[in-house]
Formats: structure tokens, sequence, C-alpha cells
């Protein structure tokens, strides 16, 4: 298999693994004030007094729809970017049959989406106002959901320089 295909199998499968870790988990908002501390994610806010008590909250910002919509359909576009790179390395029949260019163009997608999810929300829960009693802090889940997309454009750099290197420019 060649280098940069490996590379972008790799790479996909990584971001991919990071952006279903980061939309599964509860843990992109910490906060702690003087009698409860809290933890909140994209479907699920605890909080800890005496015990820990979690609640799907029915009424969101729009910060955190429009990251959820971002951030699913950049994990659905991920796992086919991990496939097309798969089989682009492969001895898929498909292989010749744009399967290439298609990894290339999924994969940068994917990417964006999960950049521009991560700006809205970071730019979203920036702003917002809380007590100042409550010292409120990212968690690992939010990191997380920061280097998928990263990961996941690489993945279509590196699908970009196998396609190139099979393609018509393959003397470069």
């Amino acid at each position: 298999m060649p280098g940069w295909g490996v590379a972008a199998c790799l790479l996909a499968g990584l971001g991919e693994m990071l952006l279903l870790t980061a939309l599964s988990t509860e843990y992109w908002m910490l906060s702690r004030g003087p009698q409860h501390t809290g933890h909140s994610g994209l479907w699920q806010v605890c909080v800890t007094g005496m015990q820990e008590t979690c609640d799907t909250p029915t009424d969101v910002t729009g910060t955190v729809q429009a990251t959820r919509i971002c951030l699913v359909l950049a994990a659905v576009l991920g796992v086919l970017c991990t496939v097309l790179a798969v089989a682009a390395v492969t001895s898929c029949p498909c292989r010749d049959s744009g399967v290439g260019p298609g990894a290339t163009i999924v994969s940068f997608a994917a990417g964006v989406l999960g950049l521009a999810a991560m700006v809205v929300f970071t730019a979203g829960v920036w702003d917002s106002t809380a007590s100042s009693q409550v010292q409120r802090s990212f968690g690992w889940s939010f990191s997380l959901g920061w280097a998928g997309p990263p990961a996941l454009l690489l993945a279509g750099v590196c699908s970009l320089l196998l396609h190139l290197r099979r393609g018509p420019y393959s003397h470069i």
C-alpha cells in the first residue's frame, strides 16, 4: 500500500473516532460553584451536589443545535471518508472509479463542517454570561471535538497526494 494511502486511512479513522467520542460524551463544559459542580455536553447536563443528576435539556440554544447538526454531518461524512480511503488503497475493483477524488472531497467537507461546528460552539459559549461565583472551563470532550476536524483535513491532503501520484499528474 502506498504511504499516502495508509496515512489517509489512519488519519480518517482517527478523526472519526475523535468526533464520535466528542459527540457522545458530556464533558464539553465544566463548571464549579460554591455548592455544586457540573459538566455538560451537547446532549446532557449533569450537576453534582450530594449526588450526581443528569438531565437532557429540552430547550437548547441555537449554538448547541448548530454544533449538533454540523458535528453529526461531519461524523457521517467521516465514516464515508474512511470507507473511501480504505477502498482507494486496497485492491477493491472500484479503486479506479473515482474513489480517490471522492475520499479527498468528502474528507475536506467533513473537516470543514467539524471546524465550523467547533467555531460556532466556542464563540457561542464564550459570549454567554454566567454568575461571577461560577467558574467555567472547557472539558476534554471539547478538546477532542477540536482535534477531529484537523485529522480529517490531513486525511484529505494525504488522499489528494495519493490521487495525484496515481493520476495524470503522477510525475509530481
